[in-house]
């Protein structure tokens, strides 16, 4: 029986079966019903369409953790990019007596490979040594099946930690459909029960779920949010369908990432007319 949480189970099945099988596979386990590849029509389907016929490769700059800088300054500004630390190619190149007590270290060239330091006198090396060589020996196409990552080069980069005593640091995610936000989705107490809120663009609370369960509380609409949604639509302009990741920090807005792919494809909407709904507003003519 296959481990279907496994990256390495993941990596294997890619191998023997090649993509689609990949695709078909995982979706029927994830979403509980088949992928519908020749007609898609639901977002989760779309995706899983544009891993095979979308030219994702294209987009392979912007999702690279450390390119799309660039294209952060000169389409946004500077003052969006969180401070880069250091960017290496093995774990060995790192100084880390020359670090701060607290850093982010990630893999620019995978999702969710990504290590928080709030204090470096408690850092296991080893264990954080192991995960990174992992990381760089893994091309994330392999146990995700998105191309947009394929050509990308593995390297370690090391930003500031922009997180606030006693706050919560919320990741707030557009969903833009040819360069206008739809919706946006809401990671909060990471740490401590992971909580996810879907919102309108104009703060309304949408009745649906993806993965992780609601706040208890209704969240505060962010004072930044006309700031963020002008960030997303300036950003978004030029791309069929694409996530942009922001945080709010006391007093100012900072970019997280671009993601062409979100959850994969593999992240089930409950209830699913709500993935219909979506769905609808993604053109697959335009790749």
């Amino acid at each position: 029986m296959i481990n279907v949480r496994s990256l390495d189970a993941k990596k294997d099945y890619f191998n023997k079966y090649g993509l689609k099988r990949f695709i078909e596979f995982y979706f029927q386990h994830y979403h509980g019903y088949p992928c519908s590849l020749d007609n898609p029509q639901t977002l989760s389907e779309k995706i899983q369409w544009l891993k095979l016929h979308g030219n994702l490769e294209q987009f392979s700059r912007f999702v690279d953790k450390y390119k799309v800088r660039e294209f952060i300054k000169k389409s946004v500004g500077n003052e969006y990019v969180i401070p880069l630390l250091g960017v290496y190619s093995n774990f060995e190149e790192m100084n880390f007596d020359r670090l701060p007590e607290q850093f982010v270290l990630k893999a620019t060239h995978g999702s969710g490979w990504n290590e928080i330091v709030l204090n470096k006198r408690e850092l296991d090396l080893a264990e954080l040594q192991r995960k990174c060589e992992n990381w760089l020996a893994t091309n994330f196409y392999d146990v995700s099946g998105e191309p947009n990552y394929r050509p990308l080069k593995g390297r370690i980069i090391v930003e500031t930690y922009i997180g606030e005593v006693g706050r919560d640091l919320k990741d707030y995610k557009f969903f833009c459909f040819h360069g206008e936000p739809f919706f946006i989705q809401v990671d909060s107490e990471r740490f401590d029960g992971h909580k996810r809120d879907l919102f309108t663009t104009e703060w309304e609370p949408l009745d649906f779920r993806l993965l992780y369960p609601k706040s208890e509380e209704p969240l505060e609409k962010p004072a930044l949010l006309k700031e963020m949604m002008a960030i997303a639509k300036a950003l978004s302009k030029d791309f069929p369908l694409v996530r942009v990741d922001l945080y709010q920090t006391s007093d100012r807005i900072y970019f997280g990432e671009l993601t062409f792919t979100p959850g994969s494809g593999f992240i089930a909407y409950d209830p699913r007319e709500y993935d219909l709904y979506y769905g609808g507003k993604l053109d697959l003519s335009r790749y």
